[in-house]
């Protein structure tokens, strides 16, 4: 997915969708995966300090959820 990130980073993208909370902001690190040619980058994602599954969500979470995703793709 080298080709897909370049094209979030700079595109724009990923500064909109994570400055409006739609997407975790992330670092990227200075680390190497296991086997380098296997890993273009190694990022480290904003810390969440709970854990939220969707079968807790209510109608209203579910739907903001299914609209985010579809504005996304479109």
């Amino acid at each position: 997915y080298h080709e897909n990130f370049e094209c979030l980073i700079k595109s724009g993208l990923y500064n909109k969708l994570s400055s409006q909370g739609h997407l975790l902001p992330f670092e990227e690190t200075e680390i190497t995966g296991p086997d380098p040619s296997q890993c273009y980058k190694v990022i480290k994602p904003e810390f969440v300090p709970f854990i939220s599954y969707p079968y807790e969500w209510c109608f209203s979470q579910l739907r903001d959820a299914a609209l985010l995703t579809s504005q996304s793709l479109f």
